[in-house]
């Protein structure tokens, strides 16, 4: 088959002949001062195509599924809430809100030894804890 009669062929199956003069005569019936941009407005226009079913919500997704449980063990559903679980490690609503802000909480313990001298001299540490987000 020839290019040519492709294109006939084309033509013929999506009725392009007689929906490109049906524009024309639109436009030279309203006397459009911009006929290309009528016609080619009316063969945008033309049929629409057939609408795509909607899916069902999730709700009824996963009643379809089988229930919750069943749904978690999709595989990519299961991928998800693995990636999920290991992206958030927080224990308290504190620590999850800074994780959510991008920071951590870091606990730091400084030791510095003071001498005080008795009697006896006795080597004591003093402790100091900070709580300090990274």
């Amino acid at each position: 088959m020839s290019p040519t009669d492709k294109v006939t062929q084309y033509m013929n199956e999506h009725d392009v002949v007689p929906r490109v003069e049906e524009a024309i005569n639109k436009a030279v019936l309203k006397k459009s001062t911009n006929p290309l941009a009528e016609v080619g407005l009316a063969l945008l226009a033309g049929d629409s195509a057939p609408e795509v079913p909607r899916p069902l919500s999730l709700p009824k997704q996963v009643a379809k599924a089988g229930g919750v449980s069943a749904w978690n063990a999709q595989p990519s559903i299961a991928q998800q809430i693995k990636m999920l679980d290991a992206a958030c490690t927080a224990t308290t609503v504190g620590e999850a809100l800074l994780e959510a802000r991008g920071t951590h909480l870091a606990l730091t313990r400084t030791v510095t030894p003071t001498t005080i001298i008795t009697a006896t001299t006795t080597l004591v540490f003093t402790r100091t804890y900070a709580l300090t987000s990274t």
